[in-house]
Parts: C-alpha cells; sequence; structure tokens
C-alpha cells in the first residue's frame, strides 16, 4: 500500500535511434492478488492524473540529452500519489513501436536472446536430453520451457524481473536497418526490483517497464 508517496525510478542510457515510431506512456496497474485487474495508460505530457480507481497522482519527468546524435537520453521519472492512499497498485512506463519486424532481434542479458523464438521441449531439470533417437545433426535450436515470443505465431509475451537479468535492460535490434533500441533502468526502489514487460501483437511490440 502507497500512502501518499513518492515512487521514484530511472531510465538509464535510453537508447532510440529513431527506426521506428514510439509511443511513450505512463502506466498504472492495479492487482488482484498476483493477476493485474485494470490498466491505464496516460499520455506522456501529462502531469497529473485522476486513476480509474480515483486515485490522483502527480506525475514528474526529468530528462537530459546524452548523446543527440544517437538519440542517448537519461531520464528521472516520479509517480507522486496526492491521495491518501493506494493498494495493490503498480506503475511504469511503456513504449510501443510500430513498423515491427518478426526478423529484430529482443534482448535482454542472460535470459532472452532472439525472443528467445525457439523450438520448446518440457523436460525436468537438470535438462538432459535422454531420448538418443532424438539426437540429429540438423536439429534446429531447442530450449527448455521459457519465458519467450513466439517462433510461429504473431504474438506473445515475456514478463520478468530485473533480477532476472544479468543487467537489467531490454534491447532491440533490427538486421534491416542496422540500428538497434535499449532502454536500461535502475535493479529497483525500497519496494524491490523492478518488471520487464514485452507484449508482442500483430506487427507491434510493446515494452513495459514496471514497478
Amino acid at each position: 500500500m502507497l500512502n501518499k508517496q513518492k515512487v521514484l525510478f530511472l531510465l538509464a542510457a535510453f537508447v532510440c535511434l529513431h527506426i521506428y515510431a514510439q509511443d511513450k506512456h505512463f502506466v498504472i496497474n492495479y492487482y488482484s492478488g498476483n493477476k493485474v485487474e485494470a490498466t491505464q495508460t496516460i499520455p506522456w505530457n501529462s502531469r497529473g492524473v485522476t486513476d480509474s480507481r480515483s486515485q490522483k497522482w502527480q506525475l514528474e519527468v526529468d530528462s537530459i540529452v546524452v548523446d543527440k546524435k544517437q538519440g542517448i537520453v537519461d531520464y528521472k521519472i516520479r509517480y507522486i500519489l496526492l491521495s491518501q492512499c493506494a493498494s495493490q497498485v503498480s506503475v511504469g512506463v511503456s513504449f510501443c513501436f510500430d513498423d515491427w519486424s518478426a526478423d529484430n532481434f529482443v534482448f535482454v542479458p542472460s535470459i532472452v536472446y532472439a525472443g528467445n523464438r525457439f523450438d520448446k521441449k518440457v523436460m525436468s531439470y537438470p535438462p538432459y536430453w535422454y531420448n538418443r533417437e532424438e539426437w540429429r545433426i540438423d536439429m534446429p535450436t531447442t530450449t527448455t520451457l521459457v519465458p519467450s515470443l513466439e517462433k510461429y505465431e504473431n504474438y506473445g509475451k515475456i514478463e520478468l524481473t530485473t533480477g532476472n537479468a544479468a543487467t537489467p535492460l531490454m534491447a532491440f535490434y533490427s538486421p534491416v536497418k542496422s540500428k538497434s533500441w535499449m532502454i536500461q533502468c535502475k535493479q529497483g526502489n525500497q519496494w524491490g526490483d523492478f518488471r520487464l514487460f514485452m507484449y508482442r501483437k500483430i506487427k507491434v511490440l510493446s515494452k513495459y517497464l514496471i514497478i
């Protein structure tokens, strides 16, 4: 429960080389247990909002251009709860990209490579391949069940915490345009690790950094 508190997180070394239209929003999620019950997106230029649960928030964004040529910007984002309290709530920022290609290499250090769009096999730990009849030289890259964007479908989602990654960042590389996008954040705050969400719909990838 938040009681008239300030929620602060940093988006450090935010990189976007403008390879796609990028739509930034503030996000407020309300939960029932561990399931999202209500989501509200708020325009990036908003500085105050009353959410769907009638809670009032003040939104602040400080930005410093680190490298204008490469599009590197550091953001400091504050959610200030003006109401008395808010329960089972998380706040964050979403980035939505159009003109998305399934060939983009989606990356989170130590846990997501190429969106983990590989063949999957259900097996217990340690993941040893016991059936020798399935061993073959031309076998495609195959993993156990891990968070992934779908290999054969035009959708998928990955939900992580910053503790799952060797470095708390999300990135993708466009082989067609030979350019990349990356966002790096702090590990977390006094309430714990941040969350990293990636949702892919038809020709769209939305990336969520959620507290």
